[in-house]
């Protein structure tokens, strides 16, 4: 049986490898890859995290283009989000 961090960790490696088959992972997969691997939770806690996050719903809005800001960008604000309530955008700075 894998303790808490080993779980994660192949939580984190099997999103990973979502890579391999679909040959990208998509701006939502990279997020919540990186928000395991900092905040060292699993993929349902960062999952939660970010598909409720007003950064997500954004993101969902093809209008808006955020996703070419570029995951560490994205993961920036979504933790500017979770801790602040806010979401700055760099054009808004």
């Amino acid at each position: 049986m894998l303790n808490n961090t080993e779980r994660r960790k192949s939580e984190s490696f099997e999103l990973i490898k979502t890579v391999a088959k679909n040959g990208t992972l998509n701006t939502a997969q990279k997020i919540l890859a990186v928000a395991i691997e900092n905040r060292n939770i699993s993929l349902d806690e960062a999952s939660a995290l970010l598909y409720r996050s007003q950064l997500y719903k954004t993101l969902e809005d093809e209008k808006t283009k955020v996703w070419r800001l570029g995951y560490p960008l994205l993961y920036d604000m979504l933790e500017e989000e979770l801790a602040t309530g806010k979401i700055t955008f760099p054009e808004e700075q």
